[in-house]
């Protein structure tokens, strides 16, 4: 190699280092400034916390942020879990919660006096009132007007209210007596067995804190006569969940009936209920909502049936996801499912009495488009099953089944039926609504042999962390294991109560997005344009051959 080509290749290595390094930079090489960074005077309050709302902007870094701020990067990545920073960097007006060094409160911090200057100002906008500000803060109106020295509520536009940055201290000088777990814990064994005795239950059981939501709760315990065991267990499961709210600094005053017999509540009660949970009949929600205000929310917890009243009633929520939600989610599930070679089945049972759920699912399976082929038979016809499946199906690909009755008899046909077409090598995967999984004359084996694929309103991961915390908890206070309705019970009333304290009269409002519960995932829409809300939120499950479960959504 000639000489004067090595030395080209040495000093074309040089200059590159020396660019890497950041000892060379062409003379007309621009600079990047990063923009300037303002300390926000905006600060908000959430998970008992107290954050500085910045807006991002245009070149400014998380790096520029922190610093401006004092924090670190880390710790501003912790409080905005919903972006990733990490990955995308920031974004032109993207509101960055930014923690206020020292505004977290610990339990030794109560044995403090506050100081007067632990607050920082709102600026009254024109459409607040003082509980608005309040909510907003997670602080109580009461406490708000004893901090700045207010004698009533009224406030008026551009008005500074000092929040104070640690409200649990406000609250810790106003009184040393502060309730224990154990005392929670003892009212709420207290309250069940009460119920359990036959003693008056129209009573208001309050859990104290910062904020306070009131809700009532109507359900037929029939505490004069037997005691209804699974309204009893939805009611076990609300009161954990109103211990655990009140952990997290939200108090409710919760007044309980029961209406086994009657609608035992005030025109005036159901007005001053941030919430009302219950009825659970259609025919007992109907009597409520006459005696009920239209802008009080009535929140149907158990039963599908009651989804009925919100198509004329823009007061009523249905928590439960409906059967149709179910074969909505069946017919989207396995069209997406589909692969080329595959071939989709819709068993149904010949001169059934009902075919209410088949003319369901193949309504839904039309109107997503899905090309299936249909097999229908009864009981009696079982025995030439076998022959009629094996000229149906295909072994090009998958066999995707859709067995859609409510008969347990026939079902159970159907899927031993399918179990000697998938032994003859056929490959079959079956699709249903939940209530198969109901049905006991069913071998789960079979269920997992043939890949069950089940759209369902109702589960729970019993692995789950907080699900292992709610049965230890339970236990430990009921001394037995919680049914599904205690999980419904602390499903709904954790739900709920959460949403108006976070958002204060205009809850309703912010129901629309997905959320996931202990066994129910709730999401809910408006019916029609001035109907009530119904829950579309529906889990998929999937039977695995190894005997395992696992949640796809």
């Amino acid at each position: 190699m000639k000489t004067s080509v090595i030395m080209k290749r040495i000093i074309i290595v040089i200059f590159l280092f020396c660019l890497a390094s950041g000892v060379y930079a062409p003379a007309t090489a621009q600079t990047y400034q990063a923009e300037p960074v303002t300390v926000s005077g905006e600060k908000v309050r959430s998970n008992g916390k107290v954050y500085y709302s910045h807006i991002v902007l245009e070149r400014q870094t998380l790096f520029s942020i922190a610093k401006a701020y004092g924090v670190s990067i880390d710790e501003i990545k912790a409080a905005n879990p919903q972006y990733k920073l990490a990955e995308d960097g920031l974004k032109k007006g993207e509101i960055l919660l930014v923690p206020v060094k020292d505004s977290s409160v610990t339990k030794n911090d109560t044995k403090k006096s506050l100081n007067n200057n632990d607050y920082f100002l709102h600026i009254v906008k024109w459409y607040e009132n003082l509980d608005d500000i309040a909510k907003k803060y997670g602080i109580s109106q009461e406490l708000l007007m004893k901090f700045n020295g207010m004698k009533d509520s009224t406030v008026k536009k551009k008005q500074r209210i000092k929040i104070p940055t640690h409200p649990e201290l406000v609250r810790a000088e106003e009184s040393d007596k502060n309730e224990t777990g154990s005392e929670v814990e003892d009212r709420i064994k207290q309250r069940i067995e009460d119920i359990k005795e036959g003693k008056e239950t129209t009573s208001s059981i309050e859990f104290k804190s910062r904020n306070s939501v009131k809700a009532s709760l109507l359900l037929p315990f029939n505490s004069k006569g037997d005691a209804n065991d699974n309204n009893l267990d939805f009611y076990s499961g609300a009161l954990i969940a109103l211990k655990e709210l009140q952990d997290k600094g939200i108090g409710t005053e919760f007044y309980v009936y029961d209406v086994a017999s009657s609608i035992p509540v005030t025109q005036e009660r159901f007005q001053e209920s941030d919430v009302v949970i219950g009825p659970l009949s259609t025919s007992d929600i109907n009597k409520a909502l006459n005696i009920c205000p239209s802008d009080t929310y009535i929140v149907s917890p158990l039963d599908p049936r009651a989804g009925s009243l919100t198509g004329e009633h823009g007061n009523v929520i249905q928590a439960p996801s409906s059967n149709d939600s179910q074969y909505a989610d069946l017919a989207s599930w396995v069209k997406e499912d589909k692969r080329g070679g595959d071939k989709i089945l819709l068993i149904t049972e010949k001169n059934a009495k009902s075919n209410a759920t088949a003319n369901a699912i193949v309504s839904f399976l039309h109107s997503k488009g899905v090309e299936y082929a249909p097999l229908s038979y009864t009981i009696l016809e079982s025995r030439y099953m076998a022959e009629r499946l094996r000229t149906t199906m295909t072994k090009s690909g998958s066999n995707r089944v859709i067995i859609a009755s409510d008969s347990e008899a026939f079902v159970n046909d159907a899927v031993r039926n399918l179990n000697l077409a998938e032994h003859s090598g056929f490959e079959v995967i079956l699709y249903s609504p939940s209530k198969i999984r109901s049905f006991s004359t069913i071998e789960v084996g079979s269920l997992h042999s043939l890949d069950l694929h089940v759209s369902t309103s109702y589960y729970i991961d019993y692995n789950a962390p907080e699900v292992e915390k709610f049965v230890l908890t339970y236990r430990s206070l009921f001394n037995t294991d919680p049914s599904q309705f205690a999980f419904q019970g602390y499903d709904v009333t954790y739900y709920f109560i959460s949403k108006c304290a976070e958002y204060g009269k205009n809850w309703s409002h912010r129901i629309e997005g997905l959320t996931r519960l202990l066994q129910s995932d709730f999401q809910f829409s408006r019916v029609g344009g001035e109907g009530g809300f119904q829950n579309t939120a529906v889990k998929r499950i999937i039977y695995n051959p190894d005997y395992s479960i696992s949640v796809v959504i």
